[in-house]
């Protein structure tokens, strides 16, 4: 009988991962952490409950919940697969999102009153973060790319206790420019070679060609995302990808198209620094100050996130 990673599908992505050997640090813990599942991660939200309220429900349905310590609003569930079927779910004191998920927002750092814009928001996992984080006050504009993704946010959106969102159907790159916000989340759709663990759907990122084509999509939005930006605001950019044409090389795009921008240092849970090289291509050393998260350093998805402030 052959093992699930000797299926055809299978062995087509760690072919895709092949191709980043080079940077990702202990190779086998890396294979290894792909062929576990994945956490279940929840979010409490804090418009509608408290983590000390939230634990001691999840418990008496017989959960078993560890506080993630770079995070203590994730708990980590063991015991209570069926997250999305609880009442507790329907109430919206929680919301499903990995831990590393919630590092964007962490970084950006969003503050109460401020004008804030989520480029990529479907389906509102770090939207609706945001809002947490603003308790509720100032403007925060969500935008995605066609009616169907924006109706999943909304329903986020009402089921969290949402009430400082307003929401944009259209491509992000062409948000329009007479606006300027605070601070600005990118949260790139990407080619998925972070968010894949054995028995998930193939990431498009098994296809090299799929992983240039976003990576032209990401740059032409991370131009957008930095041109709306307030002078001394701050960007964050991130993608649950691995690979360096959508992350550093998006990155190093904007930092040649806009001298303006510079990279922001913040220090985030156990990761590696942004790359200076991949292959034949070199990067500002600035880069050194984003930050890569592998499945293997910690138990989550993969991500990558960079930090951008605007002069």
């Amino acid at each position: 009988m052959r093992r699930r990673s000797d299926r055809p599908d299978e062995q087509s992505i760690l072919r895709a991962y092949e191709r980043y050997k080079e940077i990702i640090p202990d190779w086998e813990g890396f294979l290894a952490a792909l062929a576990r599942p994945v956490p279940h991660h929840i979010r409490v939200n804090t418009l509608k409950t408290t983590p000390e309220k939230l634990q001691r429900r999840l418990e008496q349905l017989g959960a078993r919940v560890t506080v993630e310590p770079l995070n203590p609003l994730v708990f980590r569930l063991d015991g209570l697969n069926s997250v999305g079927r609880q009442i507790e779910y329907h109430l919206g004191l929680y919301h499903p999102q990995g831990l590393t998920s919630t590092f964007p927002a962490l970084v950006l750092d969003p503050q109460p009153g401020e004008f804030v814009l989520d480029m990529a928001a479907s389906p509102g996992g770090k939207t609706t973060q945001m809002a947490a984080q603003m308790q509720n006050t100032g403007h925060i504009v969500a935008n995605d790319v066609t009616v169907e993704r924006v109706g999943y946010l909304k329903s986020n959106l009402e089921r969290l206790g949402v009430l400082n969102t307003s929401t944009r159907v259209g491509p992000a790159q062409q948000i329009p420019k007479h606006q300027r916000f605070d601070r600005v989340l990118l949260d790139a759709p990407c080619s998925g070679l972070g968010a894949w663990r054995s028995g998930l759907p193939p990431p498009m990122g098994r296809f090299a060609n799929q992983v240039e084509r976003m990576s032209r999509i990401q740059q032409h939005m991370i131009l957008r995302a930095f041109d709306v930006l307030k002078s001394g605001g701050t960007l964050v950019y991130s993608t649950c990808t691995l690979a360096p044409e959508e992350n550093e090389r998006v990155v190093q795009w904007l930092l040649d198209k806009r001298p303006g921008a510079t990279l922001l240092p913040f220090e985030l849970g156990p990761a590696l620094p942004g790359l200076t090289e991949w292959q034949n291509e070199q990067f500002d050393e600035t880069l050194t100050l984003a930050r890569r998260y592998y499945p293997h350093k910690l138990d989550s998805w993969g991500f990558f996130i960079a930090a951008i402030g605007k002069s």
